[in-house]
């Protein structure tokens, strides 16, 4: 098994004949000793995470957030102002996606 000095050794060779004059010789001496060092580190082993769930709403990617056609978005917004605003607001009247769905349906059969 090769040492460390002779690792960075091989490694500084190789980066020389391929980077040229591109950079200095101590430059690509510390890029050489850097990818050692890289190359020594433990490697975590992710295989046995365990499930954290879902992300958080604020966390969702844009297409995730609007599969419902912005409802969960407004709903969140709802909430965050009637949080921050702690007045008689009439949060009683805030539908979820699936109540709006469901009385819209009904306003257009009832016409």
């Amino acid at each position: 098994m090769k040492t460390r000095p002779q690792k960075i050794r091989d490694i500084y060779k190789e980066l020389k004949s391929s980077l040229g004059e591109a950079f200095t010789s101590h430059e690509i001496l510390r890029l050489a000793a850097t990818i050692v060092k890289n190359a020594e580190q433990p490697k975590i082993d992710h295989s046995h995470r365990e499930h954290v769930g879902r992300k958080l709403f604020y966390q969702a990617d844009l297409t995730e957030a609007m599969k419902d056609g912005g409802w969960n978005i407004l709903r969140e917004e709802c909430g965050a102002l009637i949080n921050a605003y702690d007045d008689d607001c009439d949060s009683h009247l805030v539908l979820t996606s699936q109540e709006f769905k469901v009385s819209h349906s009904y306003a257009e059969l009832v016409g």
